[in-house]
């Protein structure tokens, strides 16, 4: 078992071996611009029937956040290790009903499983270290190291650096937040590729509204929250 990791409250023991991301700088960074916004709001319009999506959870820190200030959220992870691991901290705090947990990629795993549309808000924390000539491992379920390394890479690395992800992300989640203000909170790397990040936000469809950042190794990690 890897040691506990924790955000206002919560605690974790996530379990080594099944591919889960634990919580790092970036998830941090990111939690850190999503809990200014939900103090931000008024009790009741955040406890109220606002539907809200996590893509790609990792170890649940933000789902578990969410999950206790809105009535409903969506988690989308490719690993059902995480899906397992998630389901069973939300049901050990009393808040399993108030997500939906599904094993897939994307806003199109949704659209099968789940019907209360539109977000009020989405997060999303995609793999972003670049590796041009990356080849991932190729699953094996007879085999739980590779098993392991295989999530763990899907969730580090992508060959652009992220960027292919994020704006298929926003692309799909801009169609599907409420009118007049939906909100959108993601990390981007330096290395990804993006010189202007607002003028590449506004060609979604977003305004950046708040951004943060902090240096490591060889690149700056960056949050930002964006409004439609």
């Amino acid at each position: 078992m890897r040691g506990p990791a924790s955000l206002d409250g919560i605690e974790l023991s996530i379990p080594g071996g099944k591919g889960i991301y634990p919580p790092s700088e970036d998830t941090f960074l990111l939690l850190g611009l999503l809990e200014r916004f939900v103090e931000s709001l008024p009790h009741v319009e955040a406890m109220g029937g606002h539907t809200v999506l996590d893509m790609g959870p990792g170890a649940g820190l933000a789902t578990i956040y969410l999950a206790s200030h809105f009535s409903r959220v969506h988690a989308v992870d490719i690993n059902p290790n995480v899906v397992a691991f998630v389901r069973a901290e939300l049901a050990r705090r009393g808040l399993e009903k108030r997500v939906s947990l599904i094993t897939g990629s994307l806003l199109g795993s949704l659209r099968h499983d789940v019907s209360e549309w539109p977000y009020t808000l989405a997060c999303f924390n995609p793999p972003y270290l670049p590796q041009e000539d990356y080849d991932a491992p190729r699953i094996d379920d007879s085999d739980d190291g590779r098993l392991h390394e295989f999530y763990i890479d899907k969730a580090l690395y992508a060959p652009d650096g992220g960027k292919a992800v994020l704006e298929e992300f926003l692309r799909e989640t801009r169609a599907h937040l409420v009118s007049g203000g939906g909100h959108v909170f993601f990390i981007k790397s330096s290395l990804t590729g993006i010189d202007d990040v607002n003028a590449w936000a506004r060609g979604f469809g977003f305004t950046i509204v708040e951004g943060t950042k902090m240096h490591r190794f060889f690149e700056d990690i960056e949050a930002y929250h964006a409004i439609a």
